[in-house]
Order: C-alpha cells, then sequence, then structure tokens
C-alpha cells in the first residue's frame, strides 16, 4: 500500500472496529481499534512515523484467538491522531 493512502486505510480500519469513549472518572478520551495483532503491529508503526504517537496494544481475546486492542488515551493524542486519520 503506498504511504500516501495509510491514514485512509486507517481510516477505514478505524470507522469499522474502532471507537472513541470518554472515561468518566476524568474525562479524558480513549481510542480504541481491534483487529489482528499482525496488523495492529503495522498500524501503530505507521500512527508513530506519522504523528510521533505511541500506542499499546493489548490482547483482548476471550476465546483464545488472535484479537487485539490498539488503544491509547488523552486528548491530546487521540486529536492529533485523528487529525492525521481524517
Amino acid at each position: 500500500l503506498s504511504p500516501k493512502l495509510h491514514n485512509h486505510f486507517i481510516r477505514g480500519m478505524f470507522d469499522g472496529d474502532g471507537s472513541i469513549y470518554s472515561n468518566s472518572v476524568n474525562n479524558e478520551y480513549r481510542f480504541s481499534l481491534v483487529s489482528t495483532k499482525e496488523c495492529l503491529d503495522v498500524i501503530k508503526e505507521i500512527i508513530y512515523e506519522n504523528t510521533g504517537e505511541k500506542i499499546k496494544i493489548n490482547y483482548i481475546s476471550e476465546t483464545e484467538n488472535n484479537t487485539y486492542e490498539l488503544i491509547t488515551s488523552g486528548n491530546a493524542k487521540i486529536h492529533k491522531i485523528l487529525s492525521w486519520i481524517y
């Protein structure tokens, strides 16, 4: 995939398998995207290369399959990521 299309591809994935939600305790937003570990490893690096923001990947499967979540929090960080994606 051409690097100039990375944000469009990630936006499509986020629109289908992503979410933004608020932490009610401190009113801080969280960014989440669910996919396979292999896919999220690549997306994590692409986001870092384009925004400078580091993101964690967590294993979330309840059936022991290859389901992971790319997740980060912080309003400024999420704004930077979403500005690049959209």
